[in-house]
């Protein structure tokens, strides 16, 4: 069976290869299990004012202060040109382990505006897709991930191509209400055309359902990353004097780190042999740096950074217990992934703890309650030995591996051929 699949952002761009992560660890076992896979990639740089103006400013001899200073005249020109009648040029193919990826880099035909960018990555998406097909051929299903925009794209297929597509959404945007009625409605359109629609956790199934009235998402999770679940594991106790928490997300106003900063200095006032490891960058490094130091915690606090996949299983074999602080969460994959090296959690009730943690893995606490987490952060010192690492494991393996993935989406691909 050949799928094609259509993430939303870019698939593992150089300059950011965490993107499109979730549909490469999809795409490698359907690969694995015989399934014909090839992914389309959209990218869009520049807009068609931006190379106007940019045309403009060096004919008058002055600098626009953004990309188009970095061109000359003449290479202006050639790739408005270019972009404009020859789009074709701009369609990269790679293999990765097995893999076909197509990349497509066109612009932005209007000024970039969040969530609101359909024509030009639907236009760029139809480019690339004709040329997929000349190649190898027509795909038996499209799986588009969003609505916003790959879900746009895969009905324009199918209203072209008569291809079915289903959508599975990880998006925050609805949850965060980052989409305004008409984009609400552009997206109602993709799913109403769709043959099967799914969620990466239940809440945000149930969510979508009503916000949509549609009555149609159903839940799919989300898998674990194979490098991680094929890694050795040894159940090993934590060498280190102090107790360690670890919490692993971009550091940014929706993961609310301020919170846990505040929990764990009410932790660390009552317990002298504790630690927090923050992995992870984002924007608010700076700031989160300096309200460690406001509180007097900095020197219990290590922010250790972007992680890659090495330091992830380093990190979650030496903590202790993974602290989840987030106002919302579409799934939270690291939270499987610190079970899946048997160690307990604790998160907030952000649209994944009431789902998976129960009092044999961990504890939910509300969101932005730095007194319940802190609670919950002092109970785990000393319960954490209650917790049956190998039963965690076992927890996460069996509900969110690869062959509980294989199988469950085999069974969907199955009712729709």
């Amino acid at each position: 069976m050949h799928i094609l699949i259509l993430p939303s952002e870019e698939f593992l761009p150089s300059d950011n290869p965490l993107d499109g992560i979730f549909q490469y660890h999809q795409a490698a076992i359907l690969h694995n299990a015989g399934y014909d896979i090839g992914i389309i990639s959209i990218k869009l740089s520049l807009s068609v004012p931006m190379i106007l103006k940019g045309i403009g400013f060096k004919l008058i001899g002055r600098k626009t202060k953004n990309e188009t200073d970095d061109f000359k005249t003449t290479a202006l020109l050639k790739l408005c040109f270019n972009r404009l009648f020859l789009p074709k040029k701009f369609i990269t193919k790679e293999v990765i382990e097995g893999v076909s990826v197509y990349r497509i880099d066109n612009f932005f035909y209007f000024p970039p505006v969040h969530n609101k960018n359909h024509f030009s990555w639907i236009k760029a998406g139809i480019t690339c897709f004709r040329e997929y097909i000349k190649e190898r051929g027509k795909p038996d299903l499209i799986h588009a991930h969003n609505a916003i925009y790959a879900g746009m794209l895969a009905k324009k297929i199918n209203q072209e191509f008569a291809i079915p597509y289903i959508i599975t959404e990880h998006s925050s945007t609805y949850a965060l209400k980052q989409a305004d009625q008409r984009v609400l409605e552009r997206a109602k359109k993709a799913y109403t055309g769709a043959t099967g629609l799914y969620a990466v956790s239940p809440a945000l199934a149930q969510l979508l359902n009503s916000l949509f009235d549609i009555n149609r998402f159903r839940y799919l999770q989300n898998v674990l990353d194979q490098f991680l679940e094929q890694s050795p594991y040894n159940l090993s106790e934590n060498k280190n004097a102090s107790f360690i928490f670890l919490h692993i997300a971009s550091l940014l106003p929706v993961k609310d780190q301020f919170t846990l900063l505040n929990a764990f200095q009410k932790v660390a006032a009552k317990k002298q042999d504790v630690e927090l490891w923050i992995g992870g960058g984002g924007l608010l490094l700076h700031d989160l740096k300096e309200q460690a130091k406001h509180l007097g915690v900095s020197d219990k606090v290590k922010f250790l950074g972007v992680l890659d996949r090495k330091q992830v299983i380093s990190t979650l074999q030496q903590c202790d217990c993974f602290v989840l602080s987030s106002k919302y969460e579409t799934f939270g994959v690291v939270v499987i992934e610190a079970m899946l090296f048997g160690k307990p959690v604790i998160v907030t009730r952000c649209g994944i703890g009431q789902d998976i943690v129960n009092e044999k893995m961990g504890y939910v606490v509300e969101v932005g309650d730095d007194d319940g987490l802190a609670e919950a952060m002092v109970k785990i010192t000393w319960s954490h030995h209650s917790f049956d690492p190998e039963h965690i494991r076992a927890f996460a393996i069996e509900n969110f591996g690869k062959n509980r993935f294989t199988k469950d989406i085999t069974k969907i691909y199955k009712e729709i051929a």
